[in-house]
C-alpha cells in the first residue's frame, strides 16, 4: 500500500472560517489543516490534497511554487498563512475522480527525497529465507490509531539513511533500506574494447560496512538471524547532528522472524551490548497528540549531544505492546515536526532577531592602541616601533 504522504488524495472540502483572515478559509484533511482562498473553493465539494515534502511539476497551475534549487521542480512545505499553519496544498480535483482515489500520477506529483549523501557502495544479494521488510512508516496525522491515555514509546526521527544488519548463514550482513551492499567494492576496469573487467577489490571497507561497531556485530551475532534496523546519521546536508567527520548509527528497531521487539525489550537489547539507539523522549507515555504535536517540534536531542544545532525533524511514536491494524499493518506512526517542514515566518523571525543581536555584538575590527591597556601598548610599540 502507497504511504499517505506519497499519496494525492480525492478528499471532501468542507471550509471552516479563517480566524484572521475573511478572504480565506481552513480545510481540515485528516491531521491537516490546510488554508485556502474562499472565493475559489466556496461550490467545490471534493479537491485533490497534496501533502508536504510532495513535489509538483513545472506547470501553470503551480507557478505560484518556488523552484527546487537546481532543479524545476516545486516542492510543498508548510507555511503560516496570515498566523494559521498551511500544510500542504488543495488543488482542483481531476475531472472524474471521487474521495478516496489516489490521483498523483494522473497531476503528475511525486514525493521528494533528500539528496543521499551515502548512495554509493556496491549491491549484492542479501540474505535468504528471512523476512527482511523495507523499512517506511506512515503519519500519525492520516491514521488515528492510538487511543487516548494508551501507553506509547515516543523517540526523535533522525534525518539520515535507513541502514539495516544481520547475522545469518553464518556471517553479518549490511545494507541500506533498498539493498545489501559489499564489505568490499569491486575495482573494474575496461579493456581496450570497452568491456567491463572485475580485477580485484578494495581494501577498505565500503562505506556501509565501515559503519558497523563491533557492538553491532555482537547484538547481531547474538541473536542470529534478527535485522537491527538504524539511521546512518552524519552526511545529510544540514543534519550533521555534530558529527564532523565520519558517520554515526543509532539503532530504532528489531525484527526477528515475523516479530518486532517490543520497546522494553529493544530497549533490553541494545543497552546490554552497548549500541546507541535513538533519542527517547518519552517511555510508557499517555498517549496525549497535543503532547506528541509538541515534542515534534524544538532543537535535535541527538545533535545536542554532539555540539550540534538545528531542529528536530520529528518524533515517532509506537505503542508499548506490538500491535498490527488491518489497514496499514503494523501500529507504528511518524510525526513529522512543523520546524523541520519550515514555517517560513518564524524562520524570518528568526533570521531578524539573529540581525538584531548581531547588531548589539561589540565589534573589533577598528582597534587602535588607544584601546589596548598600558602593558599592550608597551608589546606593540616595542615590536613595532613605528605602529
Amino acid at each position: 500500500m502507497d504511504k499517505s504522504t506519497h499519496r494525492v488524495e480525492v478528499v471532501p472540502v468542507v471550509l471552516e472560517p479563517h480566524p484572521n483572515a475573511d478572504t480565506l478559509s481552513i480545510v481540515k484533511v485528516y491531521g491537516y489543516s490546510c488554508v485556502v482562498r474562499t472565493e475559489e473553493w466556496k461550490d467545490r465539494k471534493i479537491g485533490a490534497y497534496i501533502p508536504p515534502d510532495s513535489v509538483c511539476p513545472d506547470t501553470p497551475e503551480y507557478a505560484f511554487l518556488e523552484v527546487l534549487p537546481g532543479t524545476s521542480a516545486k516542492r510543498i512545505r508548510t507555511i503560516r498563512l496570515r498566523g494559521v499553519l498551511s500544510m500542504g496544498l488543495l488543488m482542483p480535483a481531476p475531472e472524474g475522480s471521487k474521495v478516496g482515489d489516489n490521483v498523483a500520477e494522473i497531476m503528475g506529483i511525486t514525493h521528494w527525497e533528500p539528496e543521499l549523501e551515502m548512495a554509493g557502495g556496491q549491491a549484492t544479494g542479501g540474505p535468504s529465507g528471512i523476512y527482511c521488510p523495507k523499512y517506511d512508516i506512515d503519519t500519525i496525522r492520516r491514521y488515528d490509531l492510538f487511543v487516548p491515555g494508551e501507553p506509547v514509546y515516543v523517540t526523535e526521527k533522525i534525518h539520515g539513511e535507513c541502514m539495516r544488519v544481520t547475522f545469518h548463514d553464518g556471517r553479518i550482513q549490511v545494507g541500506s533500506r533498498d539493498e545489501w551492499k559489499k564489505q568490499h567494492n569491486d575495482i573494474i576496469e575496461k579493456d581496450e574494447n570497452g568491456e567491463v573487467h572485475i580485477v580485484g577489490q578494495e581494501e577498505e571497507l565500503s562505506e556501509w560496512w565501515s559503519i558497523v561497531t563491533p557492538e553491532m556485530e555482537a547484538l547481531c551475532r547474538a541473536n542470529p538471524s534478527a535485522i537491527l534496523f538504524g539511521e546512518a546519521y552524519g552526511k545529510n546536508k544540514g543534519f550533521k547532528y555534530g558529527e564532523k567527520a565520519g558517520i554515526r548509527f543509532v539503532a530504532f528497531d528489531i525484527l526477528k522472524g515475523t516479530e518486532w521487539f517490543n520497546p522494553a525489550n529493544f530497549i533490553a537489547t541494545c543497552d546490554e551490548f552497548h549500541v546507541p539507539r535513538v533519542p527517547e523522549l518519552a517511555i510508557d507515555m499517555p498517549f496525549n497528540f497535543a503532547k506528541i504535536e509538541e515534542m515534534s517540534n524544538g532543537p535535535s536531542i541527538l545533535a545536542a549531544r554532539y555540539g550540534g544545532d538545528h531542529v528536530r525533524e520529528g518524533v515517532v511514536v509506537k505503542p508499548m505492546e506490538e500491535r498490527v491494524n488491518l489497514e496499514i499493518g503494523r501500529v507504528v506512526l511518524k510525526l513529522v515536526g512543523n520546524d523541520y517542514y519550515g514555517d517560513k515566518q518564524k524562520r524570518k523571525e528568526d533570521k531578524q532577531k539573529r540581525k538584531e543581536a548581531l547588531k548589539n555584538e561589540p565589534r573589533c575590527d577598528r582597534i587602535t592602541l588607544s584601546d589596548l591597556d598600558e602593558h599592550c601598548r608597551a608589546v606593540i610599540v616595542k615590536v613595532f616601533p613605528n605602529s
